[in-house]
């Protein structure tokens, strides 16, 4: 079973906090972030794939992948399409875990560019 969790990119001070609660009323109305709190529009939610690099490091969408295998080298944007995760770059396109642990995290597409 998936272990299910975001985290949050603050779009007012540009940092990235881990969300501890969504707390929904009448849709999502709030993201806590341990001692700090926003409203949606304050931030951009990133969910964990449920899988890992190659280096144990959490995949989250959004997350910056590099490859150096020669049949997926090159950079690619984990991202949420239809029903699961997939890793797009301009050359191809990786659905399933298996994929995902030849790529190391090197940034996501808030902090760093490609």
């Amino acid at each position: 079973m998936r272990t299910i969790k975001f985290r949050a990119w603050d779009k007012v001070f540009k940092g990235m906090h881990d969300v501890s609660q969504l707390k929904w009323w009448s849709g999502l109305d709030e993201i806590n972030c341990h001692n700090l709190i926003f409203k949606p529009y304050e931030v951009e939610l990133m969910q964990y794939t449920g899988i890992k690099d190659k280096n144990n490091k959490e995949i989250f969408e959004g997350d910056i992948l590099h490859s150096d295998n020669p049949d997926s080298e090159g950079n690619c944007i984990v991202k949420w399409e239809d029903d699961g995760f997939v890793a797009n770059s301009l050359d191809y396109t990786h659905v399933g875990s298996s994929f995902f642990h030849e790529f190391e995290v090197i940034g996501n597409i808030y902090e760093n560019e490609i």
